[in-house]
């Protein structure tokens, strides 16, 4: 929990040095099918109070839920005289099991990091920079991604109390001698480092693919965002953190979110533009008369 508390701040403080440099702090010339479509039409994404009430309290609710069940007791504590055997382990995760590493462990940290608090940050906030992509519109985007990473911690979190999984290092000798202290010994399934970097893959693909339709930038944004997500579920798996199910679980869970919010953001977009068309006027025709010019408009509403 406490290196996920880290991410959270780095994310933070990532927002908050790229809204001090944006909104066209550099300039370059942008070509068409570079563009941003906010800049000439509305923005495919839309902020609202119903919505967005609703998803942070299902997202704190979740996140809540899960700490006080926590740290609530009642969890069964390490028990040094439990034999776990690997034969007790299903087929078809038993292959990928193995003992903890403490390197590879830190190392996916390191990895998460750069996937959640700088990918999306540097991606967004240089176009920002650049002129390429509304302030706003990078304010929407800080929202739906807080939101995103919040519901994915959250829905993770609760899993993970309620299914109490041991983790694969524990069929050997090399064990995360932290985690015996406390209570993240059984915290196997699902994994909450792919939940967070294929929420965050996700997300990034989606959003930067609807802002930038035509843009020669797709491929690569979607292939290094989910390489480097698929690169952290391996070392979750190589470190002993996790079994396949695990990181399959947490890809999905994380997948979910990081498309969900911001496709109902989205279609809240889509509704209020075809709502404001139905209600506003169109210009009919424009002809010339002998006293002048005949303007006609059709005016129609709900």
């Amino acid at each position: 929990m406490n290196f996920f508390k880290k991410c959270f701040c780095i994310l933070i403080i990532s927002l908050t040095a790229t809204f001090a440099f944006a909104d066209g702090f550099f300039f370059a010339e942008i070509p068409s099918s570079e563009k941003c479509v906010a800049l000439d039409a509305d923005d495919p994404f839309a902020l609202d109070a119903v919505l967005d009430s609703a998803v942070g309290t299902l997202a704190l609710g979740s996140l809540a839920a899960a700490t006080i069940i926590k740290y609530a007791g009642g969890l069964p504590a390490y028990d040094p005289s439990v034999v776990y055997d690997k034969s007790d382990v299903n087929a078809f995760d038993r292959w990928a099991i193995n003992p903890y590493s403490r390197p590879l462990d830190k190392t996916a940290d390191f990895v998460l990091a750069a996937e959640v608090g700088l990918f999306p940050v540097v991606t967004f906030g240089l176009e920002t920079s650049f002129g390429n992509l509304p302030l706003m519109s990078l304010l929407k985007i800080g929202v739906m991604y807080a939101e995103s990473y919040i519901l994915s911690l959250g829905i993770k979190n609760l899993l993970k109390v309620a299914v109490l999984r041991p983790r694969p290092y524990m069929y050997f000798d090399s064990r995360d001698t932290n985690a015996l202290s406390g209570q993240d010994w059984h915290f196997s399934w699902p994994s909450g480092h792919s939940t967070s970097v294929f929420m965050g893959a996700t997300f990034l693909s989606y959003v930067f693919c609807t802002y930038y339709p035509q843009s020669s930038w797709k491929i690569p944004v979607v292939a290094v965002s989910y390489s480097v997500a698929a690169g952290v579920a391996a070392l979750r798996m190589l470190s002993g953190n996790h079994y396949f199910t695990d990181v399959i679980g947490g890809a999905l869970l994380g997948a979910f979110c990081g498309f969900t919010v911001p496709f109902v953001h989205h279609l809240v977009a889509e509704a209020k533009a075809n709502k404001k068309s139905d209600s506003g006027a169109s210009l009919e025709n424009v002809a010339v008369i002998p006293n002048g010019v005949l303007v006609t408009l059709s005016f129609r509403s709900r």
